[in-house]
């Protein structure tokens, strides 16, 4: 071999060589970069699954708390709803409360007048109750 050419053919024609100079030429660092290269690949692209899976989640979740807070708001104006018939029927409850004490006024004011003015002895109605 007398030329840097007949060095490459060589080379060429015998691939076990170029393995050989490779060893003897490269460091070892610059000799494991194709691995190296190769785990990052793979690690990238286990990554980028694993970044894809949690874009998906995070859809999930979102649209879940979009539907949370609309059954929150519909509870809010369910609860108003409800609010204001309690507050009629409380109000109704009032008014019948009201509305039975002066039935129950004007019933004692007709037994008096009827009795001559003459207040009794209320008798019990139940009759298993005997004073």
């Amino acid at each position: 071999m007398s030329d840097f050419r007949e060095i490459i053919e060589a080379l060429e024609q015998h691939l076990e060589w170029r393995a050989e100079l490779r060893r003897l030429i490269l460091t070892e660092e610059l000799l494991t970069v194709p691995a190296t290269v190769s785990q990052l690949v793979q690690s990238q692209q286990h990554i980028d699954e694993q970044i894809r899976q949690l874009t998906q989640a995070q859809r999930q979740t979102t649209e879940q708390i979009q539907q949370l807070t609309e059954q929150v708001g519909q509870f809010g104006s369910r609860v108003e709803e409800l609010t204001t018939v309690v507050k009629s029927l409380a109000e109704s409850l009032q008014k019948i409360g009201d509305d039975v004490a002066k039935l129950k006024e004007f019933l004692l004011e007709d037994r008096y007048h009827s009795r001559g003015g003459v207040l009794q002895q209320a008798r019990p109605t139940n009759p298993r109750h005997r004073p």
